[in-house]
């Protein structure tokens, strides 16, 4: 399948805070011919926290909000499962990056999400 995800924020000037956001929506649903496959199709909308150290070279933590909406759809024999609905996390995540100019910034990082019940 292909995501399209789109990544917004706002720094807060001369203290390391930023707000951030992501869209990412399926734009082709993964599929398979294989027995026991199906497809897959999934939105998600985040907003985050976040702080950065100061510096060049710099460390990166955020927490934030995730909305995720999966569907999916599995078969094998003549039996079909499908999974279609909303859920919510709370992504935390750690990394770092280099700044680049004034306003570029390269950045690598990991996040977790821990599922919030619904």
């Amino acid at each position: 399948g292909i995501m399209m995800t789109i990544l917004f924020g706002h720094d807060f000037e001369d203290n390391g805070w930023a707000i951030e956001g992501e869209f990412s929506t399926t734009v082709s649903k993964s599929t398979s011919d294989r027995q026991g496959y199906g497809d897959l199709g999934v939105t998600t909308l985040g907003a985050y926290g976040a702080y950065r150290t100061s510096g060049r070279f710099y460390f990166k933590a955020k927490i934030g909000l995730l909305y995720e909406y999966l569907s999916s759809s599995v078969s094998g024999g003549n039996i079909t499962i499908d999974v279609d609905g909303p859920g919510m996390s709370i992504p935390i995540g750690i990394g770092g990056g280099m700044r680049v100019s004034e306003k570029l910034q390269a950045e690598i990082e990991y996040t977790s999400n821990f599922p919030l019940p619904c």
